[in-house]
């Protein structure tokens, strides 16, 4: 069952473009990222935000509906099913032909929704676009330039296609049409990750292109410390484990191929060997030996939930 709020007045006119966006329990950081649409280049009469709020449980949805924003923002909850359910949710419900699917903690910057909307007008063939998301090292907002660092590593040049596994949703937008031929999000892949990755591979199994907008720009405001990141890895792995069910084809993407397997069996196997692995290499004071434990425990976590 769905409670919808509406936290602005509707305007008459079609929105040029949908953002959606699914948020739980993120109390700390969505305001920040609502507030960050009210600034957008385009006009606030010329998009809409649909927020999909899954029970939240640490005031988000309180607060959300004491926002007053001078766009329009519409906000649904629903029963927690994931991060795919919710923008699947998101996206049925938006009033625009055009959907830019973004995430609860990436706050955007000015030009934003126009640089996307002005990409697919100008585009000969209906495609999705891939934006350049950049991480910080520090929570200070505003940030100074230095402590930014683009997520895609080396990013591609401008409307360049890129490949299926950069197809990241948390800057991302695409003609709702195309979303809907496909289903959507898997309800399969409710965990943590490659819910959008799975959906961009099928994309490109319909030669559907993926471009990189280098200059649709937003920023990922979230620092995730060292041992959660182990943590996280662990999840994303069980996650992999379910994308394989969905595509045998690519097991050896997923990073299921004999080394892997052996090395993982090896460090699990023989617990003096993870001990040592752990004490004397992660949590080194040297600078070389920290990375090298940090490199190893990440693939270890991830393969632990793929393998097991």
């Amino acid at each position: 069952m769905l409670n919808y709020f509406q936290m602005s007045k509707s305007s008459k006119i079609k929105p040029q473009i949908s953002v959606v966006i699914g948020v739980y329990n993120q109390v700390n950081v969505i305001e920040k990222v609502l507030k960050s649409f009210e600034e957008q280049t385009i006009g606030t009469h010329s998009f809409e935000v649909i927020l999909v709020d899954s029970e939240s449980t640490d005031g988000t949805t309180k607060l959300i509906q004491n926002l007053d924003t001078s766009y329009v923002l519409r906000v649904i909850v629903q029963k927690n099913q994931g991060k795919g359910a919710a923008r699947n949710t998101g996206v049925r419900e938006a009033k625009s032909d055009l959907i830019l699917i973004t995430d609860a903690d990436m706050i955007a910057d000015k030009q934003l929704l126009q640089t996307h909307v002005n990409a697919h007008k100008e585009s000969k063939e209906p495609s999705t676009f891939q934006g350049k998301t950049f991480n910080l090292k520090t929570l200070e907002w505003p940030t100074e330039e230095k402590n930014l660092y683009t997520y895609i590593k080396n990013p591609p040049r401008n409307k360049k296609k890129i490949g299926w596994w950069y197809f990241l949703t948390g800057n991302l937008s695409l003609p709702k049409h195309i979303f809907e031929s496909e289903g959507g999000f898997s309800k399969e892949l409710n965990g943590y990750g490659y819910e959008d990755l799975e959906l961009g591979y099928r994309f490109n199994k319909k030669r559907i292109p993926l471009r990189f907008l280098s200059n649709a720009i937003n920023y990922h405001y979230h620092i995730v410390e060292k041992d959660e990141k182990l943590k996280i890895k662990e999840k994303a792995g069980k996650s992999g484990r379910q994308f394989i069910k969905l595509h045998p084809e690519l097991k050896l993407f997923i990073g299921i191929n004999p080394i892997s397997v052996f090395l993982f069996k090896q460090i699990k196997k023989r617990g003096k060997l993870y001990t040592y692995i752990e004490k004397k290499l992660y949590k080194s004071k040297n600078q070389f030996k920290h990375k090298l434990g940090f490199y190893i425990l990440k693939e270890f976590f991830y393969l632990k939930g793929l393998l097991s």
